[in-house]
């Protein structure tokens, strides 16, 4: 079966704006055939999921057939949060910063990024992300990019964000969802057409996860024989936190070995806080800020918690898994994708507190189950979702874009 063969489509498939780029040209053998030039525009390139599944992509991609540029809207990320972009530039990618710092730079933006594209002519630009989705694709049509492709990676309920996503996305190409989950979400409910509609799933990188070490905990305080449970993600609505802290005093109490870490940042950490100090066992919740070493964390922990409202396909789930470890999610979109038949045991309904409470005491309790769930959680993730695939199946798409078709 080819590539393209095995590609399943959705069904049965401020005002004015500094400019940065940092450029490395890419030589060219002699008689070397064109490759496809291909824009990707992201909405920044900080550590994310979206972030590092356009750099993987972008990385891997087969560099004889084609040749990516990458656009970020918002400037340069603080340096400790620059681990992409060290990765883009060791693989020689141009990148442009557009330098966007609110929403009043939209059409400067466009203009800048119309510019940018009506010069370096892609045969396709692909964009991630809400706002690179809205902005990429009005840049693209004012340079009149041949195909556009842009990508949703969550199934967000904001109808205004629906709405506008629609309308920017009305004559793309097609609309890459990261699991079946999101693409009919986005028909069914926020009413795009199936048609456009394409399933591509995340990959990873297992050998990069082998590679780390667990991390030592002492470096965020936590004496070194507490045992971790462990959050990684954005501190804000979506993902559920304030739901898990809630629990915290139920959770931990009874599990006198164990703490729980809240990885990452958002608009709601000073709420969170707020609320884990009125816990009762604050000194047992641990928040440390974004990290970039996550593998590290998770190899140092016995259990991923994802309480999340909303999801599309979580990275942070793919990451425990290829660490060998079992994790405790709700029903969000893509999870039950992602854990397939070992879902049931490790998933629960939204404010289901009494599952949610009973799976992670079985997993703190009966090692063996941990171990258990876990090596198969790493099987699963090498099976089917592993890097390789994923940028396979974006080849097969750009490739059914720009190849001649058969009569």
């Amino acid at each position: 079966m080819s590539n393209r063969d095995s590609l399943k489509f959705y069904p049965a498939t401020p005002f004015f704006v500094t400019f940065t780029s940092i450029y490395f040209e890419r030589s060219r053998l002699p008689n070397q055939p064109a490759t496809i030039p291909i824009g990707f525009v992201t909405t920044e390139l900080g550590v994310g999921g979206a972030e590092r599944c356009l750099t993987n992509l972008a990385t891997q991609l087969d560099s004889s057939r084609f040749r990516p540029v990458i656009y970020s809207l918002a400037a340069p990320p603080a340096k400790h949060r620059s681990e992409l972009i060290d990765q883009l530039a060791t693989a020689q990618l141009p990148i442009h910063f557009l330098n966007s710092a609110s929403k009043w730079s939209y059409f400067s933006v466009v203009r800048r990024l119309s510019h940018l594209l009506k010069e370096q002519r892609p045969e396709i630009l692909q964009t991630f992300l809400f706002h690179a989705n809205i902005l990429g694709t009005h840049a693209a049509k004012r340079a009149k990019v041949p195909h556009i492709l842009t990508g949703i990676r969550v199934a967000d309920p904001s109808r205004p964000r629906q709405y506008y996503e629609r309308v920017a996305t009305r004559n793309v190409d097609k609309i890459v969802c990261v699991s079946q989950a999101v693409a009919q979400f986005q028909e069914s409910i926020a009413g795009f057409q199936a048609r456009k509609l394409a399933v591509i799933p995340n990959g990873i990188d297992v050998q990069r996860m082998d590679e780390s070490k667990p991390m030592d905990i002492t470096e965020f305080g936590i004496p070194h024989n507490r045992r971790i449970l462990t959050f990684v993600g954005r501190l804000q609505q979506q993902k559920g936190v304030d739901w898990l802290i809630e629990m915290a005093p139920q959770l931990l109490t009874p599990l006198a070995e164990f703490d729980l870490l809240i990885v990452g940042d958002g608009p709601q950490r000073t709420q969170l806080e707020s609320l884990a100090n009125s816990s009762g066992i604050r000194n047992r919740i641990h928040f440390v800020g974004r990290q970039s070493n996550i593998p590290g964390i998770l190899k140092r922990s016995e259990l991923l918690l994802l309480p999340s409202r909303w999801e599309g396909m979580p990275n942070v789930i793919m990451e425990a898994m290829a660490c060998g470890l079992p994790v405790v999610s709700t029903k969000a979109h893509g999870v039950i994708e992602l854990l397939g038949p070992h879902a049931d045991a490790q998933t629960v309904a939204f404010n289901d507190e009494t599952t949610f409470l009973s799976l992670v005491k079985q997993f703190c309790q009966i090692p063996t189950h941990a171990q258990r769930l876990g090596k198969l959680n790493r099987e699963r993730v090498q099976n089917h979702f592993s890097l390789t695939t994923m940028v396979q199946h974006y080849e097969a798409l750009y490739a059914s874009l720009t190849e001649p078709h058969e009569p």
